[in-house]
């Protein structure tokens, strides 16, 4: 099924009559740095919040969820990267990057439980967490070919960690009183890295610090350099009107790179929460709460784990109707998320990806960028300004986001990225 879906996506690449330069360089030699992070749930956002009387439904939250419920996102991406534009789509690149993300979710079954009850007074919600952390270092050639513009791109990429999604079975009931909500659940965790985890972390799974991060990083600095896997990708451009360029890219991962460590914790969680009513004629003068958990961090042993970057194919546009000061950039593209390894699963792994995005350049220095897109399973709101002085340039973009479409209009979460370029 993997080989099916690779052979298609490589066949509507290149079936594509598609693609002159959807990004005009602004220098000859360009050095740079972006740098990106973002944090995000789907429940609540800031609007919702000032208001002057705040009331919680939990009704229409448990009915405004998915399976998922509750789902919590955090991601940060930073790329240094060198540019050489010999000319009209002529040129060579090189780039490093360091990406990590994590996504966690506890199931809509504990929303439903406080919105709606249960008659058995007791209800399942399914916990559940990954993550990753990659580095990639990689060069990119361009050049026109006829009438399409090709850019060739091949990477090295080191995972360091890797958590395949693990789900966490979490029991929700009520006492006896039928005032207190209780909540308890455990799981077991297999963590994938490429440094021993008992170097920097003791056996509660707390962080030792930096240096001791460092010295096991340093320690296996050999097995992280050697077990990377090898990332090719292409982008064909064409101009198929004089105001109108249309492009399309894929990005596969081709050799998977491989994990040294497998590391077992042990999560145990436990919580019961007193509501309003189980307090009135009490003297307390606050909910009773108590939240308990615990990680265990188990046996480390040597292992071979497969790992890989996600595998991306779409189609991109840049629409200029009024001259360069205005471009349209709509995009949709698929992304599939560790294609070849074991915990491929194509309803979590596979999704799809879109941008409708206007970028404003004034005066040929003030840059403006708006943008509504969906990327990496999180939908965000984009604004951006920056300022292009030809030998130095600096942008900033800010979005609300949020894994619900509705929620990231609403501060749910937010997304910052900083740009810093340098040249002539």
């Amino acid at each position: 099924m993997k080989k099916s879906l690779l052979l298609f996506l490589t066949f509507t690449l290149f079936s594509s009559a598609l693609s002159a330069e959807l990004y005009k360089p602004s220098r000859i030699v360009d050095v740079g740095i972006d740098a990106q992070f973002g944090a995000s749930q789907n429940v609540t956002g800031i609007t919702d919040l000032l208001v002057k009387d705040l009331v919680i439904n939990f009704t229409e939250i448990a009915d405004s969820l998915d399976d998922d419920g509750l789902i919590f996102n955090v991601n940060t991406n930073e790329k240094f990267f060198l540019n050489i534009n010999t000319g009209e789509y002529s040129g060579l690149g090189f780039y490093t990057t360091v990406s990590a993300a994590g996504r966690f979710s506890t199931g809509k079954g504990i929303f439903e439980f406080l919105g709606k009850g249960n008659s058995s007074g007791k209800i399942n919600s399914t916990f559940a967490a990954q993550s990753d952390f990659f580095i990639e270092t990689g060069a990119s050639y361009k050049r026109k070919i006829r009438d399409l513009g090709f850019t060739f791109q091949a990477g090295y990429y080191m995972p360091v960690y890797y958590l395949p999604r693990t789900e966490m079975n979490v029991r929700v009931s009520t006492a006896d009183t039928g005032y207190t909500v209780k909540a308890k659940g455990s799981a077991d965790f297999n963590i994938y890295s490429n440094f021993d985890l008992s170097k920097a972390f003791n056996e509660d799974f707390e962080f030792s610090g930096t240096d001791d991060l460092f010295s096991a990083i340093s320690a296996d600095t050999a097995s992280l350099l050697g077990s990377g896997g090898i990332n090719l990708g292409i982008k064909s451009e064409y101009k198929l009107f004089s105001t109108l360029d249309t492009g399309a890219y894929l990005n596969v991962p081709i050799v998977p790179g491989r994990l040294k460590y497998k590391s077992k914790v042990k999560a145990d969680f436990d919580a019961h929460v007193s509501t309003f009513l189980d307090s009135v004629g009490n003297d307390e003068t606050e909910v009773d709460k108590d939240y308990n958990y615990s990680f265990k961090l188990g046996s480390t042993e040597k292992t071979s784990y497969k790992v890989s970057t996600p595998l991306r194919l779409g189609a991109e546009a840049a629409w200029r109707p009024f001259g360069n000061w205005l471009t349209f950039r709509p995009s949709l593209g698929l992304a599939v998320r560790n294609p070849y390894g074991d915990d491929f699963k194509a309803s979590d792994s596979i999704f799809a990806e879109y941008s409708l995005a206007a970028d404003m350049r004034l005066l040929y220095v003030m840059n403006f960028h708006f943008a509504s897109l969906y990327e990496n399973r999180v939908f965000a709101q984009e604004f951006g300004f920056g300022f292009n002085f030809r030998v130095f340039e600096i942008c900033l973009n800010l979005a609300s986001s949020s894994s619900s479409f509705a929620k990231s209009w609403t501060l749910s979460g937010v997304d910052a990225s900083l740009g810093l370029r340098f040249g002539f």
